[in-house]
């Protein structure tokens, strides 16, 4: 139990035990443990969000559907390309934004309510 949440828990635990705390101090060791609870799980779903890494080279390929997303990748540090970013389930593809068929896709994802928002990369 190297983990030092779990050490805080444990602590709290052990010295509530004691039974020598008036109802300040229980109220002020809830008011901590749901604290230090809250923190975790917000730590653990920001974990999930991270944004994509950016895309480096591109393709002339039409991605498999069903497409999910569309991001737009604009030149910044190592992330110098223009580019389309197309994601399917997990999978994203990185499409040159001058491939024959993209307009056309832009328009018929329109359509069905996806839009193509700019990506922030995290590279800088």
């Amino acid at each position: 139990m190297n983990n030092p949440v779990f050490s805080l828990i444990w602590l709290l635990l052990i010295v509530g035990v004691g039974g020598s705390w008036d109802w300040k101090g229980r109220v002020l060791c809830l008011l901590t443990l749901t604290m230090v609870i809250l923190s975790c799980t917000l730590e653990v779903r920001s974990q999930g969000m991270r944004p994509l890494n950016c895309c480096l080279k591109t393709s002339y390929k039409r991605p498999a559907e069903p497409i999910t997303q569309c991001l737009i990748q604009i030149p910044r540090g190592k992330c110098n390309l223009n580019a389309y970013i197309f994601t399917s389930g997990e999978q994203w593809k990185c499409i040159n934004p001058n491939a024959r068929w993209l307009l056309a896709d832009l328009a018929s994802l329109k359509q069905r309510g996806i839009q193509c928002d700019p990506l922030i990369t995290i590279r800088p």
